[in-house]
């Protein structure tokens, strides 16, 4: 079994630190893990993406075309610009909270194109505030996406707890409220 997750961004969403989450957990559970990550103009703002393949016999780091199993979108636009990736049968997972820049598309417009690929829209940045802080955007992301990645919940938490060492507890409550929206 291998399993394949693009994570993607725009510069300080934290898109490294949330895929280093997801890989640091696999390798607690025992599995084969590989990352590879771009980040571009990521200081300013521009387009950062991860790859995390994680299994019992993972071979090389590049996720293909059409291979993903899951697609974490932290920003609406960069999920459409990676759609490309996510295989047929993949979840979507996309932030309703763009990163507006010059000749951003409307939101209706973005919003039905992601829905009309089977998008589960999170509003990512009113759960993060409810956690401590618009900061908080990625791990409650990550929660949402939890359901989706086969992974131990124990070891994605002790991940957490080992990334984001210095706010364990508001990054855990991100998590959660993630994990238990409605």
């Amino acid at each position: 079994m291998n399993f394949n997750i693009i994570v993607c961004g725009v510069g300080g969403q934290g898109v490294v630190s949330s895929s280093n989450v997801v890989a640091l957990a696999a390798f607690k559970q025992g599995l084969d893990v590989m990352k590879y990550e771009t980040r571009g103009m990521a200081q300013q703002g521009g387009t950062v993406v991860s790859h995390v393949r994680i299994g019992d016999d993972v071979k090389t780091p590049i996720i293909r075309e059409g291979c993903a199993d899951l697609l974490i979108a932290f920003e609406p636009l960069e999920a459409i610009r990676y759609l490309n990736l996510l295989n047929v049968e993949g979840k979507l997972l996309a932030s309703t909270h763009p990163i507006k820049v010059l000749g951003y598309p409307k939101l209706g417009d973005l919003y039905g194109e992601l829905e009309s690929h089977g998008a589960e829209l999170v509003d990512a940045s009113i759960l993060a505030k409810k956690a401590g802080g618009f900061i908080m955007q990625n791990t409650v992301m990550l929660g949402a996406a939890s359901r989706h990645i086969p992974l131990d919940e124990k070891n994605i938490l002790e991940a957490i707890r080992e990334t984001f060492a210095k706010q364990v507890g508001v990054n855990l409550k991100a998590f959660e409220i993630g994990k238990n929206r409605k």
